[in-house]
């Protein structure tokens, strides 16, 4: 089968097609950026409508610190500006003179996957995952790029989960005490998909099953993963 898989814009993605991924493979890349202006006529002494004159880069390059982006000749001397930033020039405004970079402030550390298969296309801002087997089924709401292996935590199964069974997974269960919110927080659950709302506000994504009756058919399912669906008003459940 096959699903849908949102990529977030604005960033490096480290996938493609043909590839088989599972939650440990480096998925994107996210860069901080700020947009900086740059009074270059004033420091190179020059008219602010005759910049495009002096410049070495213009709107859409990529510029890297240090990198000569403006130069001023004359007959006895020359006078150059060098980059204080790397990023991209977005506006050239020749009424003051000024540039405007994007700059690049620094790259977050790469996110893994929320989800595991085939990657079988890419088009636009979707993959196209191909699963084994899933089904769906219908949210209230939901967190955005949000998925993992799951547990279906029951009255049943309380009292003997342990670290392993939990950590790393998104649990999935009608409804979730103060106490077991935290006790499974704290054991290294990384989501709740529950019928009704936490009592607390929880530290990590969470979704809400409209339907007690989708809750019983997860549970009796050998499904292993569940995944957000790209509206956030579908739940996929697979393996």
């Amino acid at each position: 089968m096959k699903i849908p898989v949102l990529i977030p814009t604005g960033v490096e993605i480290l996938v493609k097609p043909g590839q088989k991924v599972t939650f440990e493979t480096p998925f994107i890349k996210k860069v901080s950026t700020e947009e900086v202006k740059i009074s270059l006529a004033s420091s190179l002494g020059i008219s602010p409508d005759k910049i495009f004159l002096y410049l070495h880069k213009f709107v859409g390059d990529a510029i890297q610190k240090d990198e000569l982006l403006a130069e001023k000749k004359s007959f006895m001397s020359t006078k150059q500006y060098l980059s204080e930033y790397t990023g991209t020039i977005k506006e050239i405004n020749h009424y003051d003179g000024s540039l405007t970079v994007v700059s690049q402030l620094s790259e977050t550390l790469e996110e893994r996957c929320y989800f595991q298969g085939e990657i079988e296309a890419m088009e636009g801002s979707t993959l196209v995952l191909k699963v084994n087997h899933a089904k769906q089924f219908l949210l209230q709401e939901a967190a955005p790029f949000f998925g993992g292996p799951m547990f279906v935590y029951t009255p049943e199964n309380a009292s003997q989960v342990i670290e392993d069974d939990i950590n790393g997974k998104i649990v999935i269960s009608d409804s979730i005490t103060s106490y077991d919110h935290m006790k499974l927080e704290a054991l290294g659950a990384i989501g709740f998909i529950t019928v009704k709302p936490l009592e607390e506000k929880a530290a990590v994504p969470t979704g809400l099953l409209k339907e007690i009756k989708d809750l019983e058919e997860i549970a009796k399912g050998k499904f292993t993963c569940c995944m957000i669906a790209p509206d956030h008003t579908t739940i996929y459940i697979y393996d």
